[in-house]
Order: structure tokens, then sequence, then C-alpha cells
């Protein structure tokens, strides 16, 4: 990543960027830091686009990409998590996120149950009203690979529902890349610039290919080993608490890893908590790593409740 740094510190900027992989939040990161250096923060009203990535419209993406810069300069086009790179390979993954997203966030489980459709092939009229149940275990199992289907009645009829009243009705993309293609190999405008992230992708796309071969395509691998993973946490965090003019105690640090295991984005959603926490204090300490961190929701309304009260009280 340091080369594609320098590089677009130096104005050479790629066609295209496909940043993927298991660690959302270093992408995330990766991501906020390209588009710091290519995009002054004046210009992002008219040269910086964000579409959605797990539903893609395509039309509007090719428009998107075939205008130029209003300013006649950059154009940046940002599809975040998207799913035109997934094939019957990544199915089992796309169940996996169906189901866990469909109690607290069943929007987006209905979004992945679309991309589900596109891939599978399975037309959704002919799976309601039971439908579902005459796809045999060996024909659900020779379509999604690595899911035998079994428990398919856990959550097939639940999001069956969600995505009949979610009003979600075009395709996501994922089986309409021939016009990217086309564009991409036609060249895009000068200045414009279209930049992917993705949790997978199918390496034997046609369109991965030729992103690999006019752009960059970057992936982060799981940083499994914890000493790696805490060298890396540690100076995300430290540019945090850098930028907000705080430092933390070591006994906060490693009471904040044994609560969060070191993952980077809960780690850092606590950290942000943790600087709001504090105040005007400068740094934060074991106890208020304690405090804070692991709060459901329910604990935070009572501990506003409770600091009210305090406050009042001191008042009287």
């Amino acid at each position: 990543m340091e080369k594609i740094f320098s590089n677009l510190k130096k104005g050479i900027v790629a066609p295209c960027y496909l940043l993927y992989g298991e660690e959302e939040y270093l992408i995330n990161e990766t991501l906020t830091k390209i588009i710091d250096i290519i995009v002054p923060e004046g210009d992002r009203d008219f040269s910086l686009f964000y579409l959605d990535g797990e539903n893609t419209d395509m039309d509007s993406l090719s428009g998107h990409l075939l205008t130029p810069s209003l300013l006649g300069d950059r154009k940046i086009i940002v599809v975040k998590n998207t799913t035109i790179f997934h094939s019957r390979e990544n199915l089992a993954k796309v169940i996996l996120k169906i189901r866990d997203n469909l109690d607290e966030n069943p929007a987006k489980a209905a979004k992945y149950f679309l991309t589900f459709l596109n891939i599978a092939g399975f037309a959704l009229d002919d799976l309601r009203d039971s439908g579902w149940k005459k796809i045999t275990d060996e024909e659900w199992s020779r379509i999604v690979k690595g899911d035998a289907g079994e428990d398919r009645e856990k959550w097939l009829p639940r999001i069956l529902e969600i995505y009949s009243s979610s009003g979600l009705t075009g395709a996501s993309g994922a089986d309409q890349t021939d016009r990217l293609e086309e564009i991409f190999k036609k060249g895009l405008p000068g200045g414009n610039c279209l930049i992917f992230t993705a949790e997978a992708v199918d390496k034997r796309k046609k369109l991965y290919k030729i992103i690999s071969d006019l752009g960059v395509v970057h992936y982060f691998s799981e940083v499994k080993k914890e000493y790696a993973r805490k060298e890396i946490l540690q100076k995300e965090a430290q540019k945090l608490l850098d930028s907000c003019g705080k430092k933390m105690s070591p006994d906060a640090w490693n009471a904040l890893g044994g609560k969060t295991g070191f993952d980077f984005r809960r780690s850092m959603s606590e950290l942000e908590k943790l600087i709001s926490f504090v105040g005007e204090r400068s740094i934060v300490e074991k106890d208020d790593v304690e405090e804070v961190v692991g709060r459901t929701r329910e604990d935070d309304i009572r501990f506003n409740q409770r600091s009210g009260r305090e406050k009042s009280a001191r008042g009287a």
C-alpha cells in the first residue's frame, strides 16, 4: 500500500482500484486515505460519488463512469461492499451474511438475498409459498457449494417474507457486468477513477481480470497472529488518540484488548466512545475502560440517567 500511496501523491492515479478481503476496518481506512490524497475536501461535492455496492444500479454506475467531472479535474466513484465479483463459489458466504443480518439489519439481509437470487439463478416466484421446499438437498448442494442446506428452513422462509416487503426488485449487479467490462476496455474519460471495496471476489470472473490488468488490486488478508493484530491496531489507535490530543495508559490498553480481543472494528469503535467519555481529561485510564466498554444500550440509558441525577444533586 505504501507504493500505491506514493504513486497517488505523485499524481499517478489508476483508472480503477479494488480493495478486498476480511479486514473491513483496514479496507475502509485505506479507502479514506486514498480519497484524502486525490480529492481535495472542497471539491468533494462535485468530484466524489458513493454508490450502494450491495444493490448496484449498473445504469447509474455506468452513467457516472462515462460522465467527466463538472470541475474538469478528478472524479472518483466509490462502490463500497460490492457484490459484483461474487459467483457460486461465494454463495455460502452470502448465505452467512443473510443469516447474520436477519434480526439486527433485515434491510441489509434483503440486499444480500437479492445477490443470492441473481447468482444462484433461483426465481423468486418459484421460492414463494413454500415453493423452496421442492428444492432437493442434492440440487441445493450442487448450486450452493459448501452448504448442504439442511437448516434452510430456519432462515429461508424468514428472508422471503422480509424481501417481499423490502421493495427491492432490480438486479444486484452480480450478473450485469458486461456493460462495465466494455467501458473499461474502451477506457474511462480522463480523470475518472472507480474504487471498489469488497469482502470476497471470484478471481476467475472476467471483470476481475480486466481490473487486475488496467488498475490496482489489493487483498487485505485476515491478520490472525495476535501480536500482528496488536501492532497494527496500536498504530491506528495512536493516530486517533493523537488527532484528539489524548493518551492511553498501558493498563487501559490491555483492558481494552481484553474486552475486544483486539478486533479492529470493535476496538476503534470503543476507543471513540472512550475519548468522548473522558471529556477534557487527556489520559484514558483502565477505570474508564471498565466503565464504558461492553455496555449494552440499556446500560448506556441507565448510565446517562444516573449521570443526570448526579449533576442535578451537585447543582442543588
